[in-house]
């Protein structure tokens, strides 16, 4: 179950539960018992602030990771492929955006043929480069503007095309990657998708 429809489940369950308990503390009210209506609401009005303060807090903590993996590219390499980049690859971008139930992460960076070897080993298969472009084309229009301005598999003309599916087992309903590369520019072009 994502973890979306636990926080909204939460949300409502409290809004059922304050409503049910509204008319028996104002019963106590009535009967001038206010400290014991007070313990009769507590709950429910404490399960709905839960309910909404906590997304807020765990979306805070998300865009406080988003901001160091993006600030950090060596780090976004490490934490996507499993790996410390080696002295040959150049990472030039990095564009990583968490939710509660998705992750997108792209990479644009250079390197050896060796370095693609120990990504896709074990986890990608070869497509062709019309499978690759459809993949591509159709979660581009996705991307923020700033990040379509550098992530541009079809300017550099990748020979090399992969795909993994699932790319990890992190997320249930998509988890595809794709990667590209072009052997004569050394550029390689990474982009993961995961959604509950």
């Amino acid at each position: 179950m994502p973890v979306t429809l636990v926080f909204i489940f939460l949300f409502f369950f409290g809004i059922v539960l304050t409503a049910l308990l509204i008319p028996t503390s104002i019963v106590l009210f009535v009967l001038k018992k206010k400290k014991t209506a007070l313990l009769v609401l507590l709950p429910a009005v404490g399960l709905l602030i839960f309910s909404m303060s906590m997304p807020m807090f765990i979306f805070g903590c998300i865009w406080i990771h988003d901001v160091a993996l993006n600030m950090q590219p060596t780090r976004t390499f490490n934490a996507t492929f499993g790996f410390k980049p080696d002295k040959q690859t150049e990472i030039l971008e990095t564009y990583v955006k968490n939710g509660l139930d998705y992750k997108t992460t792209l990479i644009k960076f250079r390197t050896t043929e060796g370095t693609i070897d120990k990504i896709v080993q074990n986890r990608f298969e070869p497509v062709s480069s019309e499978t690759f472009q459809e993949k591509y084309r159709s979660n581009r229009h996705n991307l923020p503007n700033h990040v379509q301005g550098w992530f541009t598999p079809d300017y550099d003309k990748p020979n090399l095309c992969y795909l993994a599916e699932p790319f990890d087992n992190s997320f249930s309903n998509v988890n595809a990657a794709i990667l590209c590369y072009n052997e004569q520019k050394q550029i390689a072009y990474f982009h993961w998708i995961g959604l509950d």
